[in-house]
Order: C-alpha cells, then sequence, then structure tokens
C-alpha cells in the first residue's frame, strides 16, 4: 500500500513542481522537479526491477526520481526514457510526464507542438487531473502555453475527458489572443463569424490579419466588402484581398477579380482580373473557369478568342456549368448583352457543332463561317482549314486548307499557328517538315494563350525531340499551360513525373504529382459539350 500511496504522489508531484518553476521567472535557479519522495537506495533498485519488467506505474514512478534528482542523480534523458516507456503502454501520466519534458526541452529538444500532442493526448485517455491543474495554473500565473492549451481543448474537445465548449473555448481563446496568439484571434473570430456577429468578429479578424495571416486578409476584405460588422469600404476591401490573393487564397482571388472586372471601387482592370481569375481557376474553381472563357469571348483583357474562349468555357461547362452555356445560346442579345442568340459567338458555336458532330456537317459549317470570315474574324479562317483539312469530305482540298490556316496565322489566331506546327512536324503533300517552322508555330500560339500549344513545346523540350533537352523548361511551359487551363494526357503524366522523381529542379512530391496527373485531358475540350447542347430556330 505504502508502494502504491509512493507512486500516486510522485506521479502527481511532477506538474506541481513544473508550475513553480515554468511560470515564476522570479526563480531562474529552480528547476521543475517533482516533490520529494522518501525512497532509499533500495527501493530504487526495486523499482528499477519492476520498470525493466514491464510496470509501467514504476516506469513512470522512476522517470519521476531521473527527472527530479530524488535518490538518483538527476538526469533528463534517463527520465524521458522511462516516461516514454510507460507511455507506450497508455500510462496517462506518464504520457503528459513527457509533455512536460518536451514543453521544457528536457532530455530532449523543446517542441512545444509536440507537447501539446501529448497532454492532449494523456487528456484524451482520461487524465482529467490535468485539466483542473492547468486550469488552476492559469488562474495563477496567466500561463500562456495553458491558456492555448485550454483553448485548443476546449475549442476542439478532448474525447470524453472534455467535451466541447464554445462558452469556455471562447474565454481561452480570448485569453490567448491578448497574448498575441495569432491562432486563437483567428478562432474567436470564427466563432463570432459562424454566429454572424459581425462587428464582434470584425477587430480579431484585423489583428490576426495585422500579423500576416492570409485567411484573415481575406475575411477582412469580405468584411468590407459586403458591410459585414462595419461600413462599405471597397478600396480598403481591396488592398485586404490583394494581400490575401497572393497568398494563394482562392475566394480572395475571385473577389478582387470581380472588383476590378467591375471597377467597383477600384479602377476597372481587366488585365489583372483576368490574371485573379486564372489563378483561381488552377484551383479549381468552376465560376473562375467560366469568367475567363467570357473575358476571352469578349476580348476583355485579353485579344478576343472564340476557340480559347469555347476551350474554357466547356471546362466550365464539365464542372457543372452546362446550363449557363445552354442558357445564354437561348437568350436573345439584349442591350446588357447577356445572351448570346444571333451574335458572332453564337455562329461561331453553331457552325462548330456541326464540325464536331458525330457524323460532320462541313458544308453547312462553311457557309456559316464563311460569313464570320468576311466580318474578319481570323479563328473562321482557321476552321474553314480544318474543314478543307478531313480527308472524308468530298470537297477536302490541301491548299484550300493551307491558304485558310496562313490567313488567319497572319492575323496571330493562335489555333491556326498550332495546327501549322503539327503539319510542319509530320510533313504532308502540301508541306514539307521543317522543325524550325515547328518550334517557331508553336511558340507563336503559345505567345497567343493556346494551352495545347504550351503543351507540346514542354513535350518538345522534356523529349529533346527537335530541340535539346531541357526538363527545366518543360516544366515551364507545362505549368503555364496548366495556368491557361489545359494540361493534355502526356503532358501531365511527363509533368507529374518530374514531381514523383524530382526532376527539373522541382522537390519530389508524390502528393501533388497524383493531382496533376489527374489533370490530364485527351482530345479537344468543347468536343463532348458541343454535342450535348440544342439550339432554338434562328428567328
Amino acid at each position: 500500500m505504502r508502494y502504491k500511496c509512493i507512486m500516486l504522489t510522485v506521479a502527481m508531484a511532477l506538474f506541481t513542481a513544473y508550475n513553480a518553476t515554468a511560470q515564476k521567472k522570479s526563480a531562474p535557479n529552480k528547476q521543475a522537479k517533482p516533490a520529494t519522495v522518501n525512497a532509499d537506495s533500495v527501493e530504487v533498485r526495486k523499482l528499477t526491477d519492476a520498470a525493466k519488467n514491464g510496470n509501467s506505474e514504476a516506469q513512470n514512478t522512476l522517470g519521476t526520481y531521473y527527472y527530479s534528482g530524488k535518490k538518483v542523480k538527476q538526469n533528463y534523458d534517463v527520465a524521458l526514457k522511462w516516461f516514454s516507456m510507460a507511455a507506450k503502454q497508455k500510462h496517462v501520466k506518464a504520457i503528459a510526464n513527457m509533455g512536460l519534458c518536451y514543453q521544457l526541452g528536457r532530455g530532449i529538444k523543446q517542441d512545444s507542438v509536440m507537447a501539446v500532442k501529448l497532454y492532449k493526448e494523456s487528456i484524451k485517455a482520461g487524465n482529467a487531473e490535468l485539466v483542473k491543474q492547468r486550469e488552476e495554473n492559469v488562474a495563477k500565473n496567466k500561463s500562456a502555453f495553458d491558456i492555448n492549451l485550454l483553448a485548443d481543448i476546449y475549442y476542439n474537445g478532448c474525447g470524453i475527458t472534455v467535451k466541447k465548449n464554445n462558452e469556455l473555448a471562447l474565454k481561452y481563446l480570448k485569453m490567448a489572443a491578448a497574448n498575441n496568439s495569432i491562432e486563437a484571434a483567428v478562432r474567436v473570430a470564427t466563432i463570432y463569424d459562424q454566429a454572424k456577429m459581425y462587428a464582434e468578429a470584425l477587430p480579431y479578424y484585423q489583428k490576426a490579419a495585422s500579423k500576416g495571416d492570409a485567411v484573415s486578409e481575406y475575411k477582412c476584405g469580405d468584411y468590407l466588402c459586403n458591410g459585414k460588422g462595419t461600413k462599405v469600404n471597397k478600396a480598403q476591401a481591396a488592398a485586404y484581398l490583394d494581400k490575401a490573393a497572393k497568398k494563394n487564397v482562392p475566394n480572395a482571388m475571385m473577389m478582387l477579380g470581380d472588383l476590378l472586372y467591375k471597377g467597383d471601387g477600384i479602377q476597372q482592370d481587366y488585365a489583372k482580373a483576368m490574371g485573379l481569375y486564372k489563378l483561381a481557376a488552377a484551383k479549381n474553381n468552376p465560376v473562375a473557369v467560366w469568367n475567363v472563357g467570357i473575358m476571352y469571348k469578349n476580348g476583355q483583357g485579353v485579344k478576343q478568342n472564340y476557340v480559347i474562349a469555347l476551350q474554357w468555357l466547356a471546362d466550365a461547362a464539365s464542372k457543372g456549368m452546362k446550363a449557363n452555356f445552354q442558357k445564354l445560346l437561348n437568350e436573345p442579345n439584349v442591350e446588357i448583352k447577356n445572351g448570346w442568340k444571333n451574335t458572332d459567338f453564337y455562329s461561331f458555336v453553331h457552325a462548330m457543332t456541326f464540325m464536331e458532330s458525330t457524323t460532320p456537317d462541313y458544308a453547312t459549317a462553311v457557309k456559316e463561317l464563311t460569313i464570320l470570315e468576311k466580318k474578319n474574324i481570323a479563328v473562321a479562317s482557321t476552321l474553314l482549314g480544318l474543314c478543307y483539312a478531313d480527308k472524308s469530305w468530298k470537297k477536302a482540298n490541301e491548299k484550300k486548307m493551307m491558304a485558310y490556316y496562313e490567313k488567319a496565322a497572319k492575323a496571330d489566331d493562335p489555333y491556326a499557328n498550332y495546327l501549322l506546327a503539327k503539319l510542319y512536324f509530320e510533313g504532308s503533300n502540301a508541306v514539307k517538315a521543317d522543325k524550325n517552322k515547328v518550334v517557331e508555330c508553336y511558340e507563336k500560339a503559345s505567345e497567343g494563350g493556346y494551352a495545347p500549344a504550351k503543351c507540346e513545346l514542354g513535350n518538345l523540350y522534356f523529349t529533346g525531340k527537335i530541340v535539346n533537352k531541357d526538363i527545366s523548361k518543360a516544366i515551364a511551359y507545362y505549368n503555364d499551360a496548366l495556368l491557361n487551363g489545359y494540361l493534355s494526357k502526356e503532358a501531365a503524366d511527363n509533368l507529374a513525373s518530374c514531381y514523383q522523381q524530382g526532376l527539373g529542379g522541382v522537390k519530389k512530391d508524390a502528393e501533388t504529382a497524383k493531382e496533376i496527373a489527374k489533370r490530364g485531358k485527351v482530345g479537344n475540350t468543347w468536343t463532348a459539350l458541343l454535342r450535348g447542347i440544342t439550339f432554338e430556330q434562328k428567328n
């Protein structure tokens, strides 16, 4: 019985000693140690034998002896060893004692994150006494570490020992925030935000934002943009959103992009809006993908290009926005220009459906495209060339094909340059193979924003075909293609292998490699869309 009392006294004493030393800066020479235990050398030998035989209580008690230096020479390394052995057997106080070693850097490198993890593990296993002790410690000494620990366990809950308690969480989180804990400030703000208490949330978001927290910067922008808990100030909102966008917060990219697109409270800038939408699109935001497509259709911030527009819009449709596409095809082109019906873009899409159908109707497509070509729409010339390129059509004509391609290329149509590059690579009756022309045409197409051309350039540099092999350059083209909304299957596989193997200066990253491989696409993105839409009769 005496033996059990000693062990319980020692296990409890370890935390009492910590409070007396870790929190009182006025006594730096006094080290944290368990309370005095009346044990002689015989007892220590008995404890050691029991500990070696796997007795977890003995292991934990022996650890406290070595930690404190009672009856043995103080040795934090040995103390941690015994604590660790007991902890492996789920001894809840030994787990907490390990946390103390990590917290103070005793016998191991100081690691507050690991300390918290071990304390939470101990509490979850039933060590409610630790919670009570830390609460008392906060009341007496306002320990920043303990405030954050308590805030954490009450905010998230900790097994059945400590249930989630927003009231207590808020109490300790506010205390932690007052001690300049950014994480605590964000959590306080989140609690108020979820309760729609925006005026109470804003100061905490602002506090965290002032320390560079990206999510808080976005939230401040959102609040100021929409008048949540404060007056609307879109110029100030834009400043917050810009900081968050630069830290890769997709929602911030979208909101700032919308402000720039509309010129709402800040100077209108289509080019910057486009850049932000593309960044958000690269993170698979379907609205961002759609917005980029619309801007290419309208020529806002970029040179107007119906093919690239269709590529983006088709991608958005595959992400759940097909109904939007169909609706706009059916709506008249009224003054506010919501609808596409009876517009050049409508005619372009209509012609493309005849070309992309399972049984192409090139004759009808040519009629519509000819009308567009007469309006000097360069891509119409490119599509006319494609019609005459298909040998299954009785009117196929390579000379006409080349004439249309070259005409469109002179007008800087990227799709035409892309198709010419393929011809120069393979050679045909119409044109001789020319590796210099291949690179030249792909580069022109790439500069025009056509992502498949970027993929092909990447493939050339990855494999060393007709150019000097350069993996770093290939990666740059692949990443640019990804930012521009399309990655071919070959390009995706090549880029994935770079991350899988750590090629071209990138770090090995299996998860990134896996994600990139999924982004690979086969063929044109618009084919499936065009085969699934319907057209109303023209007025």
